[in-house]
């Protein structure tokens, strides 16, 4: 099962106007932004996107809104995102990340540029001054998912937060089923492509966890709707081993650069395989 698709990778650097006030796990901060200056280069003035008459062709609802009506209960869900924020790096005077967009987000590449560069202030204080910045420099790279192969083993290091969740609980040592199975997930929806989740659990039927360096991370950010939430997720590495009919390497390529787990969109769940 080889991965042949392909993302886009925009890497945007901001310099400080005034000092930029930073807070445990800035990528928050990133998304909002993000989120609030792709609303204004949509001129979008609707509170509830889902009932819009244009939602279909406009770039906030489809890339950083994407939602459905649930069949069942008629209530709008979230669907996985075609981006990911990744790479933050920020001091009292620099801004820097990288957004990975899907090849179908890239549709809306002229909204995203131009959000970009609408962002001119981030981080805490911003009422009182701090955090106003200005654009420095954007570049936008075409690239292949990487390939990955291993023999009888694989390790995975979570860089960032990793939120994996099975029956409402965060796992501290998911295995490499839960892992993959949180991605394929992403993967289907992302890029419209079938997966076989039975063979997946067959095959993985016979991993285990051969070594695990891993401990829980957690903080407490203020939400959207000004409520203090408390963030637990997994920072390590852990060793899995593969059988020998693994056949799964697109997803754990798709999940070296989309992440795994929840809250990927503010750049949690990232991923080193090797």
């Amino acid at each position: 099962m080889e991965c042949m698709d392909d993302y886009f990778l925009i890497h945007v650097e901001y310099e400080g106007k005034e000092k930029i006030i930073s807070h445990p796990f800035f990528g928050f901060s990133v998304r909002g932004a993000f989120g609030y200056a792709l609303k204004q280069a949509c001129g979008c003035d609707k509170d509830n996107c889902f009932f819009c008459k244009k939602r279909n062709s406009c770039a906030y609802f489809n890339v950083f809104k994407t939602a459905q009506i649930d069949a069942v209960s008629r209530r709008i869900k979230a669907l996985p995102k075609p981006y990911r924020i990744a790479s933050v790096f920020v001091d009292d005077m620099r801004l820097s990340f990288d957004l990975i967009v899907s090849k179908y987000a890239i549709a809306y590449l002229n909204h995203i540029k131009k959000a970009l560069e609408l962002i001119d202030c981030i981080g805490k204080g911003r009422k009182k001054g701090f955090g106003r910045i200005s654009l420095t420099s954007i570049r936008i790279e075409r690239r292949y998912f990487p390939k990955v192969s291993c023999s009888n083993a694989i390790t995975i290091s979570f860089l960032t937060p990793t939120i994996i969740v099975r029956d409402n609980s965060v796992l501290q040592k998911p295995s490499l089923y839960d892992v993959l199975v949180n991605a394929g997930r992403r993967y289907m929806f992302i890029y419209g492509k079938a997966i076989d989740f039975k063979g997946l659990k067959d095959a993985l039927s016979s991993s285990s966890i051969l070594k695990t360096n891993v401990h829980l991370v957690e903080f407490e950010r203020w939400s959207s709707k000004r409520k203090k939430e408390k963030i637990v997720g997994i920072e390590g590495s852990i060793t899995y081993s593969l059988p020998k009919n693994f056949d799964f390497w697109s997803l754990l390529s798709f999940a070296s650069v989309f992440g795994v787990g929840k809250r990927v969109t503010a750049g949690m769940g990232e991923i080193e395989i090797s």
